[in-house]
């Protein structure tokens, strides 16, 4: 009998302790955060379905799929770099033409004419 009153003892023990404070405190506050960031991306995800085109401010040039070359042009180089590629193209007045797209959205990005000096 002896033996069972140790057991019991024991068991009452460990149903009866309490959880640290530190526990509690980070259980709460890790629970507040779960919290706050679904409302963040609900939030976001419900902006974003109203205004899908909030974002899209620049200023680009559509490209259909047409590139404008002048008569006696003549295309040096087309280099293709991942996202981006960047036609050289050589006028009649030995000027040099750059034009720089962004493939994957089909826009112009940047063109620069480049002269040659005669001196």
């Amino acid at each position: 009998m002896d033996q069972i009153s140790v057991d019991k003892d024991i068991e009452l023990d460990t149903n009866n302790r309490k959880a640290p404070a530190g526990l509690k405190f980070a259980v709460i506050f890790m629970g507040v955060l779960l919290v706050i960031g679904f409302i963040v991306v609900f939030i976001t995800i419900g902006y974003r379905v109203a205004n899908p085109e909030a974002d899209n401010n620049n200023d680009n040039i559509l490209l259909n799929n047409k590139i404008m070359v002048k008569p006696d042009s003549l295309i040096v180089d087309i280099n293709n770099e991942g996202k981006k590629t960047l036609i050289t193209i050589r006028n009649k007045d030995e000027s040099y033409d750059l034009i720089t797209l962004d493939t994957t959205k089909g826009i112009i990005l940047n063109t620069f004419t480049f002269y040659v000096d005669s001196n």
